[in-house]
């Protein structure tokens, strides 16, 4: 079989399995992080969409794609096909409603992909051998996918106070990990030879990396997998003659699992993984899921027909949270994610139902049915099903469980693409069996148009990734020019290009601040807000802005607008107390600090002790009144705000404190 993949014959398989490689790996390749961009990760978008194309084209100009197609069953065409493609209509049609037409676009070209790597993986993936050839691709990217993860944690992760970032790196891949875990457990267990060593060599490594990446959600559903497919051994003929191949295959993942759990113990008295779970950070997570379903459930109110647009949740959050805010004003959980962008839902249902309605989660509904139908046609016919078929459904059942909690799911190219393959081998090893629908010219023409749509579809999507990337380093480039007319005059090239993006406005704000241009300044941290780009700390910056430009009246206004979004934040309320106090409002500064007491006493007071007398003063009397201090201030990064604000106010007061130099450029 090793030898057989790299058979000429085999072309299409090699270049699907070298796609399938390199745009699930891309995400992690860290050349110019300096060219990550708000919300939409474009180098695997920009790589899936590519070879999309290619894909798209070879089949087309063999004729093999398009025989594929034609020789679907209508069962198929009906229940899987036509809900992906009106789900990507609906999608598109959004766009008359939605406030950001890009995100309806990079939405809509995401779920073209799905839709053309669903079309090509029938094609491909149609015969028992080219399923193998394909697991074998899917080990070689989880043994690549796995060995940054395993030094790092071995080497650095265990010993270093406090981990390393890799969970911030990985958890996104467990859904994807999850979800082909299956079909290389499958190819573990019925293939022959030596290369069935690669399979079982695989499992453990999966079985560590998903300890690795620090992800609860994907640890727990990992381990139901391997019950499931154990299970499936006894319940399913032709797993029956493997079946101690079957249970054997679960033992190199628990193995793994536990390596990683407690092999740090020997060596350090320390498991990270347990300590991920039991922190209080763990807490608080678990805490913010349920409110994000809440607020997404108040876009469902809001809109219960249309939703508010295609991939819009990321950009309507705060405004959504400000209505639910008005509606439970009470609500502990409004002091939860004022510093953060909450650019996903945490649950792909409720994401779904607020963004496209009734509408788009009946029609994504259509698609779970014909899944669900599928599914009901494997165990009808369980004695001739095949062993890669029902690997499938184990696969796409854990990937729809977990996107009931996880940030990812469909929202990460690479989640999706791998979901859709799976699904090709399941439906092709059960309705897709069935008698295809007879083949017209009508029907013939009708699927080239199709495929013709899914790669315009993807040019759009590739064409957008590459206009942002080119605003970015537009914007970037600026900053080399030591005329302000030149740099002005090239960032306003760069917002020109990417009229949507809150990060070049963010960051000519934050250029324009340093240079004290504070009316300008002040101008792009709103453009920045308004699309999107909303915390507690850069409402902060904006009020700074307008402070220093003798807008007191604007700062005030600022900094209301943000309670209103985060009015269980004692930080904004002391900062509302500071304005107030500098236009000589006394009895209402009190009354606002007063408030941020009551929420909670140390840290508004510490607050206001830092922007009233500064770090030094505030600083001693942390220590002296027994106050939070500094570093434990939140949020966090309003501490930098705060003391530039400060030292430009007070240049005497310009020193530097451990811990709290500043992370931004010109400050």
């Amino acid at each position: 079989m090793a030898v057989s993949i790299l058979k000429k014959a085999n072309f299409p398989i090699i270049a699907f399995c070298s796609t399938m490689i390199v745009t699930f790996l891309v995400p992690i390749i860290n050349i110019r992080p300096d060219l990550d961009v708000f919300m939409h990760p474009w180098r695997p978008e920009t790589a899936g969409s590519i070879f999309l194309l290619i894909l798209l084209g070879y089949g087309w100009f063999t004729g093999k794609l398009t025989e594929s197609v034609l020789s679907m069953s209508r069962v198929e065409k009906r229940l899987i096909v036509a809900p992906i493609a009106v789900f990507i209509l609906w999608s598109a049609i959004s766009a008359l409603w939605a406030n950001s037409l890009s995100s309806v676009i990079h939405h809509t070209g995401v779920w073209a992909n799905y839709l053309g790597y669903y079309l090509v993986a029938r094609w491909i993936l149609a015969r028992r051998e080219t399923q193998e050839q394909f697991a074998i691709g899917l080990c070689i990217f989880v043994l690549l996918l796995g060995v940054s993860p395993l030094i790092e944690f071995f080497t650095v992760s265990i010993f270093k106070e406090g981990g390393t970032t890799l969970g911030l790196r990985f958890s996104k891949y467990t859904e994807l990990t999850n979800t082909i875990f299956p079909i290389i457990a499958a190819f573990s267990i019925f293939s022959r030879g030596r290369i069935r060593i690669l399979g079982f060599a695989t499992t453990f490594v999966l079985g560590s990396f998903v300890v690795m990446s620090f992800s609860r959600t994907g640890v727990g559903v990992f381990i139901i997998e391997i019950i499931a497919f154990i299970a499936v051994a006894f319940i399913f003929p032709r797993f029956r003659k493997v079946k101690k191949n079957a249970v054997a295959v679960g033992g190199p993942a628990i193995v793994g699992v536990l390596i990683a759990t407690f092999l740090p113990v020997l060596m350090i008295d320390k498991a990270p993984m347990v300590e991920r779970v039991v922190a209080p950070e763990s807490a608080a997570s678990a805490q913010i899921r349920p409110f994000f379903f809440d607020i997404g459930l108040e876009m469902v109110r809001s809109s219960p027909v249309l939703g508010v647009g295609a991939d819009n949740f990321g950009q309507e959050f705060v405004p959504y949270r400000i209505k639910y805010a008005e509606r439970y004003p009470d609500d502990p959980n409004l002091a939860l994610a004022d510093d953060a962008l909450a650019q996903r839902a945490h649950n792909e249902y409720i994401q779904i139902a607020a963004e496209l309605g009734v509408v788009g989660i009946s029609i994504f509904a259509a698609l779970l049915a014909g899944i669900v139908y599928a599914g009901i046609g494997l165990l009808r016919n369980f004695r001739r099903a095949s062993p890669y078929a029902v690997a499938a459904f184990i696969g796409i059942g854990a990937f729809l469980a977990s996107s009931l909690v996880t940030a990812y799911s469909f929202r990460m190219i690479q989640n999706g693409i791998a979901f859709f393959i799976v699904l090709a081998i399941a439906v092709g090893g059960t309705i897709g069996r069935r008698t295809p629908a007879k083949s017209t010219t009508s029907s013939r023409t009708k699927w080239q148009f199709l495929f013709v749509c899914i790669a315009a579809l993807a040019v759009m999507l590739a064409t957008y990734s590459i206009v942002r990337i080119v605003a970015l380093q537009t914007g970037i480039n600026a900053f080399a020019f030591s005329d302000s007319a030149q740099r002005d005059a090239q960032i306003e090239r760069a917002i020109a290009i990417d009229p949507a993006s809150a990060t070049l406005e963010w960051g000519y704000a934050k250029d324009l601040l340093a240079h004290k241009q504070y009316a300008n300044a002040a101008l792009h941290f709103r453009r920045a807000i308004d699309k999107g780009k909303a915390t507690s700390v850069d409402y902060t910056r904006l009020s700074t802005a307008q402070l220093l430009g003798d807008d007191l009246d604007g700062a005030e206004s600022t900094i209301r607008e943000a309670l209103r979004a985060y009015p269980r934040s004692a930080f904004l309320y002391a900062r509302l107390a500071f304005i107030l106090d500098r236009m000589d409002k006394h009895d209402e500064a009190v009354a606002a600090l007063n408030a941020g007491i009551s929420i909670n006493k140390g840290q508004a007071l510490s607050w206001w002790n830092l922007m009233t007398k500064g770090g030094a003063v505030a600083a001693n009397e942390a220590f002296t009144q027994k106050l939070p201090s500094l570093m434990e201030l939140a949020p966090r990064d309003a501490v930098y705000a705060v003391k530039d604000e400060r030292e430009t106010l007070h240049p005497e007061e310009k020193i530097t404190l451990p811990g709290l130099d500043s992370p931004f450029i010109g400050n």
